[in-house]
């Protein structure tokens, strides 16, 4: 899918103040390309990415997939678009705490009918684990898990529905670098394969796998 913001603005109010996080936002992301999402802390960085998900709205301006705009959906609706064509990582990674590793990888197409069937997401949640060396973690629960760890399930889970959109917000963020170069090639073959990819980083390693480097100024 193809990704295109028009005259984004984000402006929050704090009593009579008012604070501009974004303005005038304007890009486009083809279908199958990685987009790397640069600047400093307090820059918007993941403000844009909650904007681009659906998840929060602009103040002004419409986000568009394809030519649906989802400025116009109504949060079910929004909500809809999001499970059966967008994967997203979070800063806080968002795992269930009462489910297992594989559990939560494939909590999505448990819920919802996705464009993978269920044989085909449980063969590849199991690679992606091997891959991202957690194949012996598969029954372990968050809680018994580190950061790193977390954050790499977190990924499986973004990626086990080969969704057309992927949205990830610090992706490698305390990952040594081992693990920061397996999770690139990972997101690189995601792209590969016709997806369109947003990757909030500071991570220099993104450059070498990026299509796109967009810097937000504060």
């Amino acid at each position: 899918m193809e990704i295109r913001l028009e005259h984004i603005h984000k402006i929050y109010k704090r009593g009579s103040r008012q604070h501009i996080v974004l303005k005038d936002i304007n890009m486009t992301i083809p279908t199958g390309k990685l987009l790397v999402l640069e600047g400093k802390s307090g820059s918007g960085k993941s403000t844009l990415l909650n904007i681009i998900a659906g998840l929060s709205k602009p103040t002004e301006g419409m986000v568009y997939y394809d030519k649906t705009s989802i400025s116009w959906l109504d949060e079910c609706q929004k909500a809809e678009l999001r499970r059966s064509n967008v994967g997203i990582v979070t800063q806080d990674s968002g795992l269930v705490p009462y489910l297992t590793v594989s559990e939560n990888i494939n909590l999505l197409n448990d819920i919802c009918n996705k464009h993978v069937t269920k044989a085909d997401q449980l063969a590849f949640g199991e690679k992606l684990l091997e891959n991202l060396g957690l194949a012996s973690l598969k029954n372990e629960y968050p809680s018994n898990l580190s950061g790193g760890e977390i954050k790499r399930v977190a990924i499986a889970r973004a990626l086990v529905g080969k969704p057309k959109i992927l949205i990830m917000d610090e992706p490698t963020a305390n990952l040594d670098k081992d693990n920061v170069e397996k999770v690139w090639k990972l997101i690189r073959s995601h792209t590969d394969q016709g997806s369109t990819v947003i990757v909030a980083t500071h991570e220099s390693d993104a450059n070498k796998y990026a299509d796109v480097r967009v810097y937000l100024k504060m």
